[in-house]
């Protein structure tokens, strides 16, 4: 009579115990591995907008003071034209008008300028912002400011036909929230304001656990496949190995 051999039947089941316990370890790494790496892209691509609220104005009474009288002062004419004789006529030389000049920068940004336009909704500290506005002189410059705190961006030249069109980049250290870029002409005084709203960056990972990049995540999730297969194959190689017998007595 022929008796299976006890200590190659337990070996068998022992590696198929330790063969289906590989195969639980590498469904687990790999549903972590590609959560992780779902969750890191996630929080890559979120921001925040924070939109500071206005403080109410308050009101100030107004203070009457009574009229002051004063007589009036009778001052002649005076003629400032240089004569210029050609054949015995005497014709007036116009004097020149005053080139305009830089407007001074305001503390905060004008209430009732007319609308200008930027090319983005949102933007980071740092990035490029095209301002766009018509209404100017054509040629005259324009002062270009940019609030909450006044900075002067620069002075740029309209076109010829009135419009305005100007790129340029926001401080790196621009806070968070809504800022006002403003367009003073030279010549013609005419003024126009965009509201900028300027975004926080990627939320800030936690120091205290360690950053592991996605290619990472993608390097274990191959591993445990290619573990799972390897498992797999050795359960099917153990089944099939020939079981050891016992002489009869």
């Amino acid at each position: 009579m022929n008796h299976t051999n006890a200590p190659a039947l337990r070996a068998r089941r022992s590696a198929t115990v330790f063969a289906c316990g590989m195969l639980l370890a590498s469904v687990l790494a790999l549903t972590v591995g590609v959560s992780a790496a779902h969750a890191e892209d996630t929080a890559e691509g979120e921001m925040t907008v924070t939109v500071p609220t206005a403080a109410p104005t308050p009101t100030t009474p107004p203070v009457t003071t009574p009229p002051v009288t004063t007589p009036p002062v009778t001052t002649p004419p005076v003629t400032t034209t240089t004569p210029k004789s050609t054949g015995g006529t005497t014709t007036p030389t116009p004097q020149e008008t005053p080139a305009p000049t830089e407007p001074a920068i305001p503390g905060a940004p004008a209430a009732n300028g007319a609308e200008a336009k930027v090319d983005g909704e949102t933007y980071q500290a740092g990035a490029s912002v095209v301002v766009t506005a018509d209404g100017f002189t054509p040629g005259e410059q324009v002062q270009v400011v940019l609030f909450s705190d006044p900075q002067l961006i620069g002075n740029v030249a309209a076109n010829a036909d009135g419009t305005f069109e100007h790129s340029f980049a926001l401080p790196d250290d621009l806070a968070a929230g809504r800022h006002t870029v403003q367009l003073t002409g030279w010549a013609s005084k005419h003024i126009a304001t965009a509201d900028v709203f300027v975004t926080t960056g990627p939320l800030a990972a936690d120091a205290s656990v360690p950053v592991i990049p996605t290619a990472v995540w993608w390097v274990l999730g191959i591993l445990a496949v290619l573990l799972l297969a390897g498992a797999f194959w050795w359960v099917i190689r153990i089944m099939r190995a020939p079981t050891a017998e016992v002489a009869p007595a």
